[in-house]
C-alpha cells in the first residue's frame, strides 16, 4: 500500500517541511483558515513564485478539500479506538461473568 505522498507523486521531504510550515502557523494563529491560509501562500509560493494577494476561490476549495477529508479521517481513527475499547470492555465483562459462574 502506498503512502498518501507516493499516491500524490509528492516527496516525503515537501509533506515534512509543509508539516513544519503548518505547526509554526499554528504557534502564531488562532483560527484553521488563518492556518490554511499561511499553508496555501507558502504553496503557491513554492510552485507559482508569488504569495500576494488573497487565495483564489480555487486554491480554498483544495485547502478546505483536505482539511475536509483529514479531519474525517482522523475521526474515523478515533471511532475505531472507541469501538476497540468498547469490544475490550464487553469481552472483559465475559470474562468476568464466565469466572463467576466456575
Amino acid at each position: 500500500m502506498a503512502t498518501i505522498t507516493e499516491g500524490l507523486g509528492i516527496q516525503q521531504g515537501w509533506f515534512e517541511e509543509m508539516e513544519q510550515i503548518a505547526k509554526r502557523a499554528m504557534d502564531e494563529l488562532d483560527e484553521v483558515s488563518g492556518i490554511l491560509t499561511t499553508v496555501g501562500k507558502e504553496i503557491r509560493e513554492e510552485d507559482l513564485g508569488y504569495s500576494e494577494g488573497e487565495l483564489s476561490v480555487y486554491e480554498k476549495k483544495l485547502l478546505m478539500a483536505g482539511y475536509t477529508i483529514g479531519s474525517m479521517a482522523q475521526a474515523n481513527k478515533v471511532r475505531e479506538i472507541m469501538m476497540l475499547k468498547d469490544l475490550h470492555r464487553l469481552i472483559q465483562k465475559m470474562k468476568d461473568q464466565a469466572e463467576s459462574e466456575d
